[in-house]
């Protein structure tokens, strides 16, 4: 199975390339794997994360709410693949059913300021963000996603 991503930076845009299924999207920002492999999450540049099917090409699921407009923002799967976790340029972090596509939980982080990047670590099953700002962590716990900073 191929799956491929080209990327125009001058035109906005990128196209996904399984067989001849071709869609086009903004840039993209971020790309992760499900754990069972099947399928990818890909965040883009119009605001939008999509669930995109490995096998098909075709997008499974839309995750929307967040702001990405203008930075690489970053998102993530946790919680054994359930749960859709990404930052956003008004500096909140965004959680999202993954089945559902909707949003479970909204968080400000950073100050207000860009939350960048967003990750997951099953083991401690903790999460963590990071943001322009430079200063602060945001650090989640747990089903709740209770918010703690450093």
């Amino acid at each position: 199975m191929l799956l491929a991503v080209r990327i125009a930076r001058k035109e906005r845009a990128a196209t996904f390339i399984k067989g001849p299924i071709l869609r086009e999207v903004e840039p993209i920002t971020s790309v992760q794997q499900t754990r069972d492999g099947h399928a990818v999450l890909v965040s883009t540049l119009d605001s939008t994360i999509r669930l995109m099917d490995k096998g098909n090409g075709q997008m499974l699921q839309c995750y929307k709410g967040h702001t990405n407009k203008e930075y690489r923002i970053r998102s993530c799967l946790g919680m054994a693949d359930a749960v859709v976790v990404s930052g956003s340029e008004d500096g909140e972090i965004y959680a999202w059913d993954l089945l559902e596509g909707k949003v479970i939980e909204k968080l400000k982080a950073h100050d207000g300021k860009v939350a960048s990047a967003v990750a997951f670590n099953a083991a401690r099953s903790e999460w963590a963000s990071a943001g322009v700002d430079g200063e602060t962590l945001g650090t989640y716990f747990g089903d709740h996603l209770a918010l703690t900073l450093e």
